[in-house]
């Protein structure tokens, strides 16, 4: 019933209100992408769903310069602004003490395709009925692309309204950067 040593000092029978510990258990922060894309393109909006408590710190990479931002409301929205390779690296809330790294959320950002006729330069041709003209269309992006071209009349005064369209063609499945007609 009660230990007792050398110096006579004995164990008393603590009273658990006065010497107890409160602790404030806090959620984990974590972040989840709404879907598991591993591809986007600019101008498009990745989202996320954050749990814990808000605010939320937010720690991302693009093209490996580190970056961070501040969230106070779930989901997050980020709009791709630039190609290269994007990463979440971290989350915190809880005036940022409680940080999570981040380790499976990565994706690729692709440039937007666009398209060069006769390599970006203005080529003028005089061709006669019946007469063909080879026309390059220089396509920048990854395959497959898909594109229309189409061909109008010529305008008989500079700064003039544009010719009518007299005919217009779509060119699917193409596989190489480079399609010639």
């Amino acid at each position: 019933e009660s230990v007792q040593d050398t110096l006579n000092c004995a164990h008393s029978t603590l009273d658990p209100l006065s010497n107890s510990i409160w602790v404030d258990v806090a959620e984990t922060a974590a972040i989840v992408p709404f879907d598991r894309r591993i591809d986007y393109c600019v101008g498009e909006t990745a989202q996320f769903q954050l749990e814990g408590t808000p605010p939320w710190n937010i720690g991302y990479l693009i093209n490996g310069k580190s970056y961070s931002h501040e969230v106070k409301v779930s989901p997050f929205s980020l709009v791709q602004q630039q190609p290269g390779e994007f990463t979440i690296t971290s989350i915190a809330h809880q005036q940022k003490l409680c940080k999570t790294a981040v380790a499976d959320i990565h994706f690729t950002v692709h440039p937007l395709p666009s398209a060069q006729v006769g390599h970006g330069k203005r080529i003028y041709q005089d061709i006669h009925e019946g007469d063909q003209a080879e026309i390059v269309f220089t396509l920048i992006g990854e395959p497959p692309f898909t594109f229309t071209y189409q061909r109008s009349e010529l305008v008989s005064k500079k700064g003039g309204k544009p010719g009518k369209v007299l005919e217009t063609h779509t060119v699917s499945r193409v596989m190489t950067n480079e399609y010639s007609v």
